[in-house]
């Protein structure tokens, strides 16, 4: 059975930039991963900067099987942490037979996983692609900005570093949702209960020369690779995968143009932030991964806005096409009850306390 979600607008305003749903859109959503699922998110305070919380979890059950998925994450930038963000989830599922004695027989199985990815560095690139320029996002100066935490809906967190000498000015909004949805940028990504967007926005940047381009570089970490093409990087697969993608356009000065994408460059667990680093080779130890990746944008740009993704379990544009009336049709099935989801309300404060523990 195929159900279908129509996409309202719901507004959020950061820093004069609207998070919002498309409102002209339908999806049809029938792959587990992509339906509703209880979600939580929270601030917390570190005493010296802000960083957003949040957890989703999904229930299915009936008289002989009792399936459910956990994710939680972190998002978070300071000085001396570029703005940088991660995903850990479990899966687990247990099926029992009833003999005619009454005696019940089960197969449980425990699987889970983990991704985090950091924006690195913006260089100034000539047409040679020589850099001239190189900015290090991790000795930027970050302050948190307009953000929208609580229980369910389409929540987001924003970090911002302001040159006042300059007017340069980078933002990273980190956005969550409990359902799936189309998000009124340049590109129109897909957001989904399992997987975080980080919407990139760079403006006024003084170049040396018009005619150079910026490079923004992005590191990832996760398990080995089962899928390494351009603009996307996946691990594991089925319950296990996660995975990072890149889109091919951005806005650039209020227009759709596109970008041009490197290869994936192998790296190490320096190449991320420590947290982020160490928590990859604490899960995946010698199957650990660590890859950068570039995004060039057009040569003069003024303003730039990017929406890089990170996620677990069904990637979005593998289940979900376009149909006739300008919608979207998807090719899995399934539907999350959200009495049944419910069930375990609870898990996500507690899933949200362990995750504190993780980063400190």
């Amino acid at each position: 059975m195929k159900y279908y979600y129509l996409v309202l607008a719901l507004l959020s305003v950061s820093y004069g930039f609207t998070i919002s749903y498309s409102s002209d859109k339908n999806l049809t959503v029938n792959n587990q991963d992509l339906t509703y699922r209880e979600s939580q998110s929270e601030l917390v305070n570190f005493g010296g900067f802000e960083a957003f919380f949040f957890s989703s979890v999904s229930v299915s059950s009936n008289n002989a099987s009792k399936t459910s998925d956990g994710l939680y994450g972190a998002a978070y930038a300071t000085f001396g942490l570029p703005p940088t963000a991660y995903l850990a989830f479990y899966h687990s599922s247990a099926t029992w037979n009833t003999a005619a004695n009454g005696a019940m027989t089960a197969d449980v199985s425990q699987s889970d996983g983990f991704i985090g990815k950091s924006f690195l560095t913006l260089e100034e690139v000539n047409a040679n692609g020589t850099t001239v320029n190189r900015v290090n996002l991790g000795t930027l100066q970050w302050s948190a900005g307009a953000s929208s935490a609580g229980k369910g809906g389409l929540n987001y967190f924003s970090v911002t570093s302001y040159q006042r000498q300059t007017g340069q000015n980078i933002t990273v909004t980190f956005v969550i949702s409990d359902v799936t949805g189309i998000l009124n940028i340049t590109g129109e990504p897909i957001v989904t209960p399992k997987s975080l967007e980080s919407i990139i926005q760079i403006s006024n940047y003084t170049y040396k020369s018009l005619s150079n381009s910026l490079k923004l570089t992005i590191g990832v970490g996760s398990g080995e690779a089962n899928l390494q093409i351009t603009g996307t990087f996946t691990s594991g697969s089925g319950a296990n995968q996660t995975y990072f993608s890149l889109q091919g356009v951005a806005e650039i000065d209020g227009q759709t143009k596109s970008v041009n994408i490197s290869g994936f460059v192998k790296g190490n667990a320096n190449s991320l932030n420590n947290n982020i680093g160490a928590q990859v080779t604490a899960k995946y130890g010698r199957a650990a991964n660590f890859q950068l990746v570039s995004v060039t944008f057009p040569a003069g740009a003024s303003s730039i806005t990017y929406d890089p993704v990170i996620g677990s379990g069904t990637m979005p544009q593998d289940t979900v096409t376009t149909n006739s009336n300008g919608g979207l049709s998807g090719t899995s099935a399934g539907s999350q009850a959200q009495d049944n989801a419910a069930t375990f309300a609870v898990l996500p404060t507690v899933l949200l306390l362990a995750l504190i523990k993780m980063i400190l």
